[in-house]
């Protein structure tokens, strides 16, 4: 029997609730304006640039390979056999600090942020910390 109650098929086990969830999400997508949605996402890496551009021989790029990732990411890199600081480090205070930030799995060389899923407010806290953590270099 479906491990949910009052399921629409038995085969697929979905109930009227996801369905309507479904529903909710496909309509909220199809109704967003795509165009705003992407100038804020650019408006959030330009925001954290912005701030960690002023540490000494830091450099930033947006990346945005719509092939596979249609978001834009920051790209944040700097001299750290100069600074003493490689971005594993940089990353373990990030994700240990106050309040915890988690870049990019793939922050090997450099940085790589993405912003998507980001709230008003919350690229002005990554961007401090970052700014925060490259400063101690």
């Amino acid at each position: 029997s479906s491990p949910n109650s009052d399921s629409v098929c038995r085969i697929s086990k979905v109930n009227k609730e996801e369905i309507v969830g479904m529903l909710v999400a496909l309509e909220m997508y199809v109704n967003r304006d795509h165009e705003a949605v992407w100038r804020e996402w650019e408006a959030r890496c330009d925001r954290i640039a912005g701030y960690v551009k002023g540490v000494s021989g830091v450099k930033t790029e947006t990346i945005a390979k719509k092939l596979y990732s249609a978001v834009p990411h920051l790209h944040v890199s700097w001299d750290y056999a100069a600074s003493g600081k490689k971005p594993a480090n940089v990353v373990k205070e990030l994700r240990e600090g106050k309040p915890s930030i988690e870049v990019s799995p793939n922050s090997r060389e450099e940085l790589i942020i993405a912003v998507w899923m980001l709230q008003p407010g919350d690229s002005t806290i990554v961007a401090r910390r970052i700014r925060e953590c490259l400063e101690t270099a």
